[in-house]
């Protein structure tokens, strides 16, 4: 009896040192190609045109996070709290984002900026993205910024995230001049770092056809893998940027997701609803209120649903965190939400249309 007690306990122990070796090695392995970029990198530009951006003439501009193709109704994503890794195939994927740009060209846009577009990642079906929009929009010039790079995500452990390389893709009919990605701050610990996005702003500059300049900011907030501090942080270096973006005379629209409650038409930028879920946050006074900007959107049609469950309608909790903030020297024309019904995606496009001064 000892004997087999001892056998086994051998056994388990065996089991465990493995398990322990293989968890050293994966830590190595991550630490090791860890995605390393500088804080500041001139991206390529592919299809430029050589057109300028008129300064006499409305222009329309749409933001949507497009979630990798992966959120039809039925999908919920674990990084969230759900419980999806991967989207369903890759049949999905190619029709949600096929379904949401055909919503987005129905507004005739002269600028779109997307956000969650992977490239050759496991969770989407090794679809590359960019290429795949480009080929549709052979008429507007792109820009793609990485924002998350992990060779091999082993988690959930039944049907692992794998792969991922994903970011933001801006696009255009006019010239831009230049595009960078900047890095936002990230203090967070090493350990968490390796298994979380790198946000970044994607800053295109456009000239216009009168000596003047359009800076257009392609963010995506990412709130669930940082400390309040980092947050903080980040909000703070936003701003300043926007704020020196400004004192030098130019026209400036920041668009995306920025995965905070919206002041869009509340009586306190920190003011929330009583039923609002713990994933959601007021966006704090550092943006909320910063002078010479201004908030656009719409705050009757939801541009996000709970990514924690499956949608259903009339009952999964909806909100705005989509949207732009403008300098006030652009003109407001209008702005609207497209109500899709999450159809092809966890949010929905925010159209704004608009001229300069």
């Amino acid at each position: 009896m000892e004997k087999t007690l001892n056998k086994i306990a051998g056994i388990i122990g065996s089991i465990l040192l493995i398990l322990s070796l293989l968890l050293i090695i994966y830590i190595v392995f991550l630490i090791f190609t860890d995605y390393e970029i500088e804080d500041v990198v001139t991206l390529e530009v592919n299809n430029n045109m050589e057109e300028l951006l008129p300064s006499d003439t409305p222009l329309t501009i749409v933001t949507y996070n497009a979630g990798f193709g992966a959120y039809s109704p039925d999908y919920d994503y674990v990084m969230y709290g759900g419980s999806g890794s991967v989207a369903n195939n890759y049949t999905t994927v190619v029709n949600n984002l096929s379904g949401g740009l055909d919503a987005l060209l129905s507004t005739s846009p002269d600028i779109i900026m997307l956000q969650e577009i992977d490239i050759k990642s496991t969770r989407s079906h090794s679809t590359s993205q960019p290429t795949m929009i480009e080929r549709i929009l052979p008429n507007f010039n792109s820009v793609f910024s990485t924002n998350i790079n992990i060779k091999w995500l082993a988690y959930p452990f039944g049907e692992m995230i794998g792969r991922v390389t994903s970011g933001q893709l801006s696009l255009s009919k006019y010239h831009i001049e230049e595009a960078v990605r900047i890095a936002l701050p990230n203090n967070n610990k090493w350990y968490s770092n390796i298994l979380s996005p790198d946000p970044a702003l994607l800053v295109k500059r456009m000239p216009t056809d009168d000596g003047d300049e359009l800076v257009l900011v392609n963010l995506h907030l990412i709130n669930y893998s940082s400390s309040t501090a980092t947050l903080n942080e980040q909000l703070q270096f936003i701003a300043n940027f926007l704020t020196e973006e400004y004192e030098k005379g130019n026209y400036v629209i920041v668009g995306g997701d920025f995965n905070y409650l919206l002041p869009l038409a509340f009586d306190t930028p920190k003011s929330l609803p009583e039923d609002a879920p713990e994933w959601l946050s007021a966006m704090p006074n550092i943006l909320a209120n910063l002078k010479h900007y201004e908030w656009v959107g719409n705050p009757e049609i939801p541009t996000v649903r709970d990514k924690t469950t499956p949608y259903i309608q009339g009952e999964s909790y909806e909100t705005v965190v989509d949207g732009f903030l403008v300098s006030d020297n652009v003109d407001i024309i209008s702005t609207t939400t497209l109500d899709l019904g999450f159809e092809y995606s966890a949010h929905n496009p925010v159209v704004f249309r608009f001229a300069l001064d």
